[in-house]
Order: structure tokens, then C-alpha cells, then sequence
């Protein structure tokens, strides 16, 4: 028996949002799994969103049917650069959303049909991929989780759909989604919607109808959608709940559950309409607190996940910690966590840090039993964090307050591997230019390689958003870097990243703000100072030979961040006397790193370490740090 690639038509309906249409056309043209048709239902909109909708299909697609008059207008056609996905617009008056749901039942001709409503989107792009990779044939409706969300409040919640549908039907379906269904196309064509008994509710009532007619239901189990509130269900939330009563009682007679249910959802938003400050939490235990129907409670788990881990490693920065952590909890964008790592501070930093953690409850502490080093600090936040993009802030940095604002907006239309934005360094210094960001997406892991190997500076972790899974595979590949590291470690972990990033996005808005303090070990120039460098760069070639050997077909890469890291090394002989360049020298030279060059006691040691430091890796930088010094007769060493 062959096995039949399933196909989909995916519907969305629309009325005078011009705001949010783009990005849930995105959410749907952009699915890797391309057997789609895809079809806009608009009621007649007059805020630009029917000009806006026909402006993008005509720019992305080819109109092979269009047909107009003063009433109506409809156009067919396909995608240029994937003509498995074709499209089908029909712009009229409606009778409310499920009449212009039941015209989108009509026009679908694929094996499943979704309903994708303006406002909403899928969870990701595989969404389709990962369904057709299931045998779900004998199934009438599949459905999966929902990630919530809360336009008010910037909160987003996964919500888990029961794997059993009888118990949560009687709570008013609140464990499944709409945009997380998918119907058999020819079902829903017998069955359609009920749209002028029940105006908001008749999405619950086709599910119940379905099931109380022995339809098969699947539940995957993966999220399908982003359900945003705020749409016509949300807004008569009363009238809702009253529509669903009347819809369970008539296909279950028990008339004690249906008024238990009835008097709960209308108190969830009582409270949620009037007492927005009251914790969903609560919500969810007064529920569970209830005497009769404690399996059906069970079915529903709904927890807040954060959005963003920002993780801030701790040591002695007592002076720049509050407003580091200010900028932190005053994002306008509030779902987050902040996981502070105390790497053994002797100041009152983390004293500091625990009276803010007193006040927010989304700031974690974790403590070293001794100083690990900024590399394993990060490790550390990692390993805590849940959220699912990962930012890196320096205690002694801070971010814009619209940081993680901006960047949600960017994710939520495009889920990227990494998220590139730019900083501000200050005071400003010559030669402290800021890292190279690219301006723009890549979608090819060759790309990405590519883009941070021609970087004339290291990669800076604090700059960036991560994807959870991806930063946890390259921190798993350094597991084993003897703690303390702290210097060009963030270069480290972007090498071994990009051997796993698939999709990059850079944006030009300056979010971070990195501070140039002199106590930091970086800027500090000692013999302790260096002598701790000393043992860094070792370890850091050390760790790139264990990655030559594991990383066979990355070769080119390894070796060019290599080259980078000897200019590096070469170059902190540069503020002191001709010893310490011999002995880096003789340091390399033990690690088969051959240098053609004999030390000159006639030319300056700074002159020296910067034509070495040159010759492997060509930057401008150091070509300038030469002619300062030579104009200002050896005065000035930058």
C-alpha cells in the first residue's frame, strides 16, 4: 500500500486587522511541509487589510483566477516559488466568523483543514512536516498543544490538550484549541459549523457534536499553534460560557458538572477581566481545591514558561550590579527569568543581588563553592534555564529596557537559531569597535560558518539570543575546559555554535550596552594579570586540538578562530618587555605552532608583538595601534 503524503488546507479569517494578517500568512507560507492551499476568508474589511493581503499574494505568488464586482471578490492562484502551495481568496460580507468559517469548509479540497484565524499563527515552521511524518488516516481529528498568548500582560503559557476528550468536554473544551485542530476536510464538510445558534461557542460545539458521534480523535504531542487573546471569544467572555453551558447540557444531562463548570468559568473571568493582578496560579489551585471533580482536573495542565533566560555571571561588580539588574526586571516585556551565578564575590554583590531577588520572584540565585571563571559561570546558567532563548548579560552591562520587547517581536514572526542585535560600548575608545553583525537572515549552517569566520573581531555572547537546545549542545562539547576561563571564552562557545546553528537573523537595533571597565582582567596589565592570560590561551589551544579531532570536517573554521586566538595571545606581550614575548613565543612553539620570526632587540617589544600578531590575523586595528605608537615617540600603547 502506497503511503500517501498527506495535504492540507489551512484557513484563515479575517476583518479589519491589518496589524496581524502579515504575520500569520508568514506563520503559514513559511511551513517547510509546502502540499498546502491556502484560503483568506475577509469580510469586506475597510482598514486596508483586504489591499494588504492581495498587495503580498500578488508579490509572492502568480493569480491564475480572479473574479470582481461591487460585492465581491475572489482570486485564486499559487506560490511562485513553491507551486505546492496554492491560494484561494474570497473577500465578501459575512454573517459573523463561523459563517466566513464554513465558506472557507466550502473552497478546501485537501485531505485535513485547519483554521489559522488572523491574530494567531503556528508554533513553528516543522509544524506540518512533523504531522505528515505520523500515520493518521484512520483518525477524524487531530489536534495538539496551544502555546497562550496574553497580549496584556506579554505572558505566554503551553497549554497540554487532554489525551482523553470526555472529562475536559465538560469543561468547556478548555484544553482544546481551534487553531490546534485538524479535521478531515470531507467530515467537516458534512459537519459544519452552527453559526447562528451559536455565535462564539459553535468551534466547542462542532467538537462535542463530533465526539458524541463516535468521531476518532489523536492527540500529537507537540504544540500546533500561538493562540494570541483578545479576539471576539475572549471579549464576550460571559456570553461564551454562556453558549457553552447550554451546548454541554445538551449533549451531557448531567446537570450538576455542567453548573460546577459553569460557575468556575465565569469566576476564571470574573477574575481575569477585573483582577488581572491575581495569579493564574491561584486560579489553577482553586480549581484543584474543589471536592467533586478531581480527575478532571487532572486533564488540564496549564504552567508558565519563561520566554527569556537571561543569565548574568557575579564577581565583585558591587558598583554596577543595580543598574545592571534594573535593567533586567524593568523590560517592558515582563516573561522572563533572571538567573543570577555568584561565582565566589569577596564585594556586597550578591547582597545586592538577593535584596532585588527578595522583590522579584523571577530572579534566581546560584552559587559556586568556588571562583569557576566567567565560561563555567555561563554553563551554570545554562544548565538552570528554562526559557526558550537565552540571553547573556555581564554584571557590570545592562540592556536597553524595550530589549527582549523588540526581540520577542522578531522571534514571534521568525524562530531563529540566533538573534544578532547591536551594542554600545562607553565611554567610547578607540579601537573598541563593537562586534560585526550581519543585517538580515541566513538559512544555511555553510552561511552562518561562513559569516562569523570572516569576523575581524571575536564573537560576543552578549549581543545575542539563543535558542535554548542550540546553546546546550555546544556548553555539552566544552564540558570537560578545566575551570577558570575567561578570556576570547565566548568566541569559543560561537565556534563550536556554529556548527550547529541552521538559521541566523540580524537586526541594527543597539539593545546592549557594554561598559569598558578597567578592573575587569581583560583591561588589567600585571604580571598576575598576564600570567592568569597565560594559562587561559592554553587551555583554549588545548581545547581547539580536542576539536580538530572531533570535528573533522570543520578544519577550516577551527583553524582560522585558531589564528585568531595566537594574534590575541602574541599581542598582550605588547605592554611589556622583550622576556614575555620570547617566553609566548616559546609557548607556542611547545604546541607545534611554528612562527617565522626571530625576536629583533632593535625594534620595540610593542612593535614586535603587533607585526607577529598581524601576520595571523590582518586587522586594520593593528596596523593603527602601530602608527599611534610611532607618532607619539612609544607614549601611547593601545
Amino acid at each position: 500500500m502506497l503511503n500517501v503524503k498527506p495535504s492540507f488546507s489551512i484557513v484563515t479569517i479575517v476583518y479589519n486587522d491589518i496589524t496581524h494578517i502579515l504575520s500569520t500568512m508568514d506563520s503559514v507560507i513559511n511551513q517547510s511541509y509546502k502540499e498546502i492551499e491556502y484560503i483568506l476568508i475577509d469580510g469586506r474589511s475597510t482598514d486596508g487589510t483586504k489591499e494588504a493581503i492581495l498587495e503580498y499574494l500578488k508579490k509572492i505568488g502568480e493569480i491564475t483566477l480572479e473574479e470582481q464586482d461591487k460585492h465581491r471578490l475572489y482570486i485564486e492562484g499559487f506560490i511562485a516559488c513553491s507551486s505546492s502551495i496554492s491560494f484561494k481568496f474570497l473577500s465578501e460580507e459575512d454573517r459573523g466568523i463561523y459563517d466566513a468559517m464554513n465558506k472557507g469548509i466550502t473552497l478546501a479540497t485537501k485531505e485535513w483543514i485547519n483554521f489559522m484565524n488572523c491574530g494567531d499563527r503556528f508554533y513553528d515552521t516543522q509544524v506540518l512536516e512533523k504531522f505528515s511524518q505520523q500515520r493518521l488516516d484512520s483518525y477524524d481529528v487531530v489536534y495538539g498543544d496551544t502555546e497562550i498568548f496574553y497580549n496584556d500582560q506579554h505572558i505566554s503559557l503551553l497549554k497540554h490538550a487532554p489525551n482523553h476528550l470526555k472529562h475536559s468536554l465538560k469543561a468547556y473544551g478548555n484544553n482544546l484549541i481551534h487553531q490546534s485542530c485538524f479535521f478531515k476536510t470531507k467530515l467537516h464538510q458534512i459537519h459544519h459549523y452552527q453559526s447562528q445558534k451559536y455565535k462564539i461557542a459553535s468551534d466547542y460545539e462542532l467538537i462535542y457534536r463530533l465526539f458524541y458521534l463516535g468521531a476518532q480523535f489523536y492527540h500529537l504531542q507537540f504544540p500546533i499553534s500561538v493562540f494570541s487573546t483578545g479576539g471576539s471569544s475572549d471579549m464576550a467572555a460571559f456570553k461564551r460560557n454562556k453558549e457553552c453551558f447550554l451546548i454541554s447540557l445538551r449533549y451531557d444531562q448531567n446537570i450538576f458538572y455542567n453548573s460546577y463548570y459553569f460557575l468556575f468559568a465565569t469566576l476564571k473571568k470574573i477574575i481575569k477581566l477585573y483582577f488581572p493582578s491575581i495569579s493564574k496560579t491561584i486560579i489553577e489551585n482553586l480549581k484543584s481545591a474543589s471536592p467533586s471533580p478531581q480527575k478532571i482536573i487532572k486533564q488540564e495542565i496549564l504552567y508558565q514558561a519563561p520566554f527569556f533566560s537571561i543569565i548574568i555571571p557575579v564577581f565583585n561588580t558591587e558598583t554596577f550590579i543595580r543598574q545592571t539588574l534594573q535593567s533586567c526586571i524593568n523590560q517592558t516585556f515582563s516573561n522572563l527569568e533572571i538567573i543570577l551565578v555568584d561565582d565566589c564575590s569577596t564585594d556586597h554583590s550578591i547582597k545586592i543581588a538577593q535584596e532585588y531577588a527578595q522583590q522579584d520572584l523571577r530572579i534566581k540565585i546560584i552559587h559556586h563553592p568556588k571562583n569557576l571563571g566567567v565560561f563555567h559561570s555561563r554553563l551554570s546558567g545554562v544548565s538552570h534555564a528554562i526559557g526558550k532563548y537565552i540571553l547573556f548579560v555581564d554584571s557590570d552591562d545592562f540592556l536597553a529596557l524595550d530589549t527582549c520587547e523588540i526581540l520577542y517581536s522578531s522571534l514571534y514572526q521568525n524562530h531563529v537559531d540566533i538573534l544578532h542585535y547591536n551594542m554600545s560600548r562607553f565611554p567610547k575608545r578607540l579601537f573598541n569597535l563593537t562586534p560585526q553583525i550581519y543585517l538580515g537572515d541566513l538559512r544555511d549552517n555553510a552561511q552562518i560558518s561562513n559569516f562569523f569566520n570572516q569576523s575581524k573581531s571575536f564573537q560576543s555572547l552578549c549581543e545575542k539570543a539563543f535558542c535554548l537546545e542550540t546553546i546546550q549542545k555546544a556548553y555539552k562539547i566544552l564540558l570537560d575546559i578545566t575551570p577558570p576561563l575567561n578570556l576570547i571564552e565566548d568566541g569559543l562557545v560561537i565556534l563550536v555554535l556554529s556548527f550547529y546553528a541552521k538559521s541566523y537573523k540580524g537586526i541594527g537595533a543597539r539593545l546592549y550596552f557594554y561598559r569598558n571597565n578597567p578592573g575587569s582582567l581583560t583591561h588589567t596589565i600585571s604580571q598576575e594579570s598576564l600570567n592568569k592570560k597565560i594559562k587561559d590561551y592554553l587551555k583554549l589551544f588545548k581545547t581547539l586540538q580536542y576539536l580538530q579531532k572531533i570535528y573533522p570536517h570543520q578544519q577550516e573554521s577551527i583553524l582560522i578562530f585558531k589564528k585568531k586566538v595566537i594574534s590575541a595571545f602574541v599581542l598582550e606581550a605588547r605592554y611589556y618587555d622583550s622576556k614575555i614575548l620570547e617566553n609566548i613565543l616559546e609557548q607556542l612553539l611547545n604546541l607545534d605552532i611554528q612562527i617565522a620570526y626571530t625576536p629583533c632587540h632593535l625594534l620595540p617589544t610593542f612593535i614586535q608583538s603587533c607585526l607577529i600578531s598581524y601576520h595571523f590575523f590582518q586587522r586594520w586595528q593593528t596596523l593603527a595601534r602601530i602608527g599611534v605608537y610611532l607618532m607619539s615617540f612609544g607614549q601611547i600603547k593601545l
